[in-house]
């Protein structure tokens, strides 16, 4: 629909345009209707339209006059003007103002004004698409523009550039920036996983240009500066401190773009400010002092965080001997102990201040050894050491291989029986193949097995691969008759009478029920 607004001192006038013709039928919707130009500028204002019928001769400010004053301030819409025989010489100083096309009062009549709409129509939309397709040049220009940005940074960190190259690579990307004194900010904003957001990429984008566009209100017009997407909800700005004499101008700045983020968008962020640093590493040491400001946020609350020395340990610690601890537990079934033992290395990562990307490692690999399936963007929205000490709480949620059981089992044979099972419960296995694997007899397996769960073995298998069956039609779109091959059910209708008995609804209604 294209908006329309209508514009006459003469009340009959406006409301024999409102029913003369099915607007709506023909692709345009009156937005308002009002009685001098005035007034007409206050609404287009606020209701945006995209075609004006303006009378000429009105009181307090005419149809000439506002033509005029919607030229001079560039507002993109098509103007028609109403106009009687003996005001022709108007009609010709409103054509040569901006208007669009004009229509005679006396002529008017239903087949005219549609006439006259049906060209203007074809205009407007040539025009959208013409904005359109100009608006999508101007974002891949923007896009290709911020990539060749990004790659002259990457090399500057990664000591590609003497200085010569340097300010040569600046002029060739359009870099405005001394690079002798400078600070970088580096903001990263905190975004909530959401699975499926089709639209994520889109909304980065439209972060970006409005730190573009807000960044003028901002920073100093003195001060020149250059601002980079470089990752998911990354943003570096890169600050020539050239006149610059303090930290606390770089503070204001860090503030005020945390205060707009949270603002507009309702997200929280952290940012990262660097010292001023000063020669002709300036830009390589100021990034490398926010990014490592910016990695003390995973421990610390603050939103903004100020460049001082400390040890972030970024080597890659070996824990093998941590994990064999918890699959011992595993073994035993000794979830609280796991648990425990889990938040004492929390608090050896947090005394350490060991890099976030390490910790991340860590809990994938945690996450691995107790079968406990997330989905991989979780990982990549990991922004916290809370949020890890949160996953390692809720390890007694995810975990479902365990049910119906003592919390600890305490004969070893027993123990491993349950790791086997555990590990091949997709398989065809029986109680007599998993004594053979542990050098049982298996009618001693089944009494000890018994004694120490209170289920038999054949029950205690069906109650694994049903658990399986039911986080898979959770947490995965994969079809039932697949779900139960990957559980070890080889026959569906068994696997769905299983389910049932067990679960008290069939598969497809459980994955209905918990969506």
């Amino acid at each position: 629909m294209i908006r329309t607004l209508i514009v006459d001192d003469d009340y009959l006038v406006r409301m024999f345009l409102l029913a003369v013709t099915d607007w709506e039928k023909e692709g345009f919707m009156i937005v308002d209707d009002v009685q001098d130009g005035e007034q007409a500028l206050e609404k287009v204002e606020s209701l945006e339209p995209e075609l004006i019928i303006t009378d000429i001769s009105m009181p307090v400010m005419d149809g000439i006059s506002l033509i005029k004053e919607i030229r001079r301030r560039e507002i993109q819409c098509k103007i028609i003007v109403l106009s009687c025989h003996d005001d022709f010489d108007y009609v010709k100083e409103a054509l040569k103002q901006g208007a669009d096309d004009y229509i005679l009062k006396n002529a008017f009549n239903k087949k005219n004004i549609e006439d006259i709409l049906g060209t203007l129509r074809k205009k407007v939309d040539e025009g959208r698409a013409e904005a359109k397709e100009k608006k999508k040049l101007l974002h891949l220009a923007d896009l290709g523009s911020n990539e060749l940005k990004k790659k002259f940074l990457h090399n500057v960190i990664n000591n590609k550039y003497d200085y010569n190259q340097l300010k040569q690579k600046c002029m060739n990307n359009d870099i405005d920036l001394s690079l002798l004194k400078t600070a970088v900010l580096e903001i990263k904003i905190l975004k909530t996983y959401e699975p499926n957001n089709k639209n994520d990429q889109q909304k980065q984008i439209i972060i970006f240009n409005d730190l573009i566009g807000m960044s003028q209100n901002i920073i100093d017009k003195s001060y020149k500066y250059e601002i980079i997407a470089t990752k998911d909800y990354n943003y570096t700005i890169i600050v020539d401190a050239t006149s610059i004499s303090s930290n606390t101008i770089l503070n204001e700045i860090a503030s005020k773009f945390h205060e707009f983020i949270e603002e507009k968008y309702e997200l929280s962020s952290v940012i990262g400010v660097s010292d001023i640093c000063i020669g002709k590493e300036s830009l390589k040491n100021a990034y490398n002092h926010a990014q490592r400001t910016l990695e003390r946020s995973f421990y610390n609350k603050d939103k903004i965080l100020y460049y001082e020395i400390i040890n972030i340990v970024h080597k890659e610690k070996n824990f093998n001997r941590f994990y064999d601890d918890i699959k011992k537990l595993l073994i035993t079934v000794d979830i609280e102990k796991i648990i425990q033992h889990s938040k004492e290395q929390i608090k050896y990562f947090e005394r350490e201040y060991i890099n976030s990307a390490v910790v991340i490692e860590w809990i994938k690999e945690m996450d691995n050894i107790l079968h406990i399936d997330r989905e991989h963007e979780i990982y990549e929205h990991i922004t916290s050491i809370e949020q890890v000490k949160d996953m390692i709480d809720n390890f007694r949620k995810h975990i479902h291989y365990y049910p119906n059981i003592p919390t600890k089992i305490t004969n070893i044979t027993v123990a491993k029986a349950i790791e086997y099972m555990n590990n091949n419960y997709d398989k065809t296995i029986s109680l007599t193949s998993v004594a053979e694997q542990l050098n049982v007899n298996s009618t001693y397996l089944s009494r000890i097995f018994k004694h120490e769960t209170k289920m038999n073995f054949t029950d205690y298998l069906s109650s694994i691969r049903i658990d399986n069956a039911k986080c898979l039609l959770s947490s995965t779109n994969k079809k039932i008759k697949d779900i139960a091959k990957l559980c070890g059910f080889y026959d569906y209708r068994y696997f769905c009478k299983i389910f049932k008995k067990s679960v008290g609804h069939s598969p497809l209604c459980y994955r209905k029920y918990i969506e």
